[in-house]
């Protein structure tokens, strides 16, 4: 890591143009030159902290000033299917039996498990990137397990709250998405990738190959992709009612080949919570 000032200007600047896209100002460079070299922040702190600026957050806040009919369609229509059967969930969540919360609690908890069995990734040491979770319990305590959590989500409004809800984790950030791809991500810097339901109401089978492809491209070498979709077999794929799409667990095989996953685990592949773990194999 740089030690003269020459080596820590170059490195901030580098920070401000990754995470700001522009140049070092001369207060920040002076700033943080000095916060460096009397070691109060980390070089690994600095990136965390811009991001956690409210010009950064303004950044990614501004998609919001664009008028509706401006949007891409596709992002609507799975910000509508969200709403709508997180509504549903809502109103059934007292008919639901304790047996089958439980078992929905166990499968996420089976496969976060499965991040410490990988020994590429360590929690303390690992990147995350965590897609349209709506759940604050399973965000709050990712931000107390692993180094860096980032969210992103299609919806401003949830953006907001779930940086609200936040504010206080140095180690977070979120973002508004386009709903077409992770183009705001840079190559392979994630070490682990999550998605508790939002996957699921994705409404084009095109759009979510992309977005498989995007996490492929983002994720590391030996990374995990964990991610929920609406399993169905033969038998029940004209009873679906429901939006969003359905997969079968052949087309998941088929789906972690196309992109250079390896199929690792799965659970319940003919339910509505069909839960995925892919291991990257770039090399």
């Amino acid at each position: 890591m740089a030690h003269n000032d020459q080596e820590i200007k170059k490195f901030i600047r580098k920070c401000y143009e990754d995470v700001l896209g522009r140049d070092a100002d001369s207060d920040g460079l002076r700033s943080f030159t000095n916060q460096l070299k009397e070691k109060i922040i980390s070089y690994d702190d600095l990136p965390n902290i811009l991001k956690k600026s409210d010009e950064f957050r303004a950044s990614f806040a501004s998609s919001s000033d664009i008028k509706p009919n401006s949007l891409n369609w596709s992002k609507q229509e799975w910000e509508n299917e969200i709403n709508y059967q997180s509504s549903i969930n809502s109103k059934n969540f007292k008919n639901n039996s304790k047996k089958q919360v439980n078992t929905n609690l166990e499968h996420k908890d089976f496969f976060l498990k499965e991040i410490s069995k990988n020994y590429t990734i360590i929690p303390a040491q690992a990147r995350v990137l965590v897609i349209g979770c709506r759940n604050n319990t399973i965000l709050k305590n990712m931000a107390k397990i692993f180094n860096e959590l980032v969210i992103c989500d299609i919806s401003i409004e949830h953006v907001r709250k779930i940086n609200m809800m936040l504010k206080e984790k140095q180690n977070s950030i979120v973002y508004e998405n386009n709903g077409k791809d992770l183009s705001i991500f840079t190559d392979n810097y994630f070490d682990f990738c999550y998605s508790f339901e939002q996957l699921k109401f994705v409404p084009d089978k095109k759009i979510f190959f992309r977005f498989v492809k995007e996490i492929n491209r983002i994720i590391k070498n030996n990374g995990i992709f964990i991610f929920q979709v609406k399993g169905i077999n033969d038998f029940d794929i004209s009873k679906k009612k429901s939006g969003g799409i359905f997969f079968s667990k052949e087309e998941i095989y088929d789906l972690a080949n196309k992109n250079k996953f390896s199929f690792i685990h799965n659970y319940s592949e003919s339910s509505e919570n069909y839960w995925i773990l892919f291991k990257a194999k770039k090399e």
